[in-house]
């Protein structure tokens, strides 16, 4: 009905060992015994030579007695067999038990750190966040400065900063979706169950992201606004300059992403690795 481990075959072994070794106990006082009736038989047959008898029973106790010791040294000797077994057993069963103690330690520790590595990921988004609003709220303090005639190759350089940001910002996010369904195929294979916190902190990264895109929108429509209402030069600037600044800090979010995907796969690599050479 229940399933007997290796310990509890050892702990089992163990017991009946003790039990060999009190019949052990019991056969030598016999064994005893049976020497005290043939000195006493030999002792009686000097004294009468009409001890046939004594004499016969005295060689049969003899030899009952040489049986009995060398069944006596046999059992012991299969008792100190598995004596040695049920130790080695019960040593294996302490070792493989370190090791998965060991084993749980570090998954645990695993865990802790890439909980705070999310958690500086969270923090890192919001400080970025906080300073994109700011710099809107510059930018609409400064569409109220007097209008100035824009330097158009001014506007220019902007504008391809802009354009080459966001591009570098959409190269990023599609190198990270990339490793992200690499290291969920992968994990999904393995049979690991996804953490819950850490999913939380990806869709509140996932948040983050969506407002800086919505903060970049709005700059678009902010600049728009500033060059048909005639607004100066250095407005204008600045809001492409703000606009360079969103996107550039999303693709600095999405790279730390893709270098967190990319560092979780080399990790379960190392793992695999080490599994297959233990195995």
């Amino acid at each position: 009905m229940y399933a007997v481990t290796e310990q509890d075959r050892g702990g089992n072994d163990i017991m009946s060992d003790s039990e060999e070794f009190e019949k052990l106990g019991a056969l030598e006082a016999r064994l005893a015994a049976a020497m005290d009736r043939i000195a006493k038989g030999l002792a009686a047959r000097g004294a009468d030579t009409g001890g046939d008898a004594r004499a016969l029973a005295a060689e049969t106790a003899a030899r009952e007695a040489e049986a009995r010791a060398s069944e006596l040294s046999e059992r012991v000797s299969a008792l100190e067999a598995r004596l040695s077994e049920a130790q080695e057993a019960l040593a294996r069963a302490e070792g493989k038990l370190a090791e998965s103690t060991s084993a749980n330690q570090a998954t645990l520790e695993k865990a802790r750190a890439e909980l705070a590595e999310r958690e500086a990921e969270r923090d890192a988004a919001l400080a970025a966040q906080k300073a994109l609003e700011a710099r809107v709220a510059e930018l609409e303090a400064a569409a109220a400065e007097a209008p100035e005639a824009a330097d158009p190759a001014e506007l220019a350089v902007l504008k391809r900063r802009v354009e080459r940001a966001r591009a570098e910002r959409d190269d990023a996010i599609e190198a990270r979706d990339r490793a992200q369904d690499t290291a969920d195929e992968l994990a999904e294979a393995a049979g690991a169950a996804p953490d819950e916190r850490v999913l939380a902190l990806r869709a509140e990264l996932r948040g983050l992201r969506g407002a800086v895109d919505r903060m970049s929108s709005g700059l678009d429509e902010l600049r728009s606004v500033a060059m048909g209402s005639g607004d100066g030069a250095e407005g204008i600037n600045r809001v492409l300059e703000a606009q360079v600044a969103a996107l550039t800090e999303a693709r600095k979010a999405e790279a730390a992403e893709l270098g967190r995907i990319l560092s979780d796969l080399m990790a379960a690599e190392t793992v695999r690795e080490e599994e297959a050479r233990n195995a």
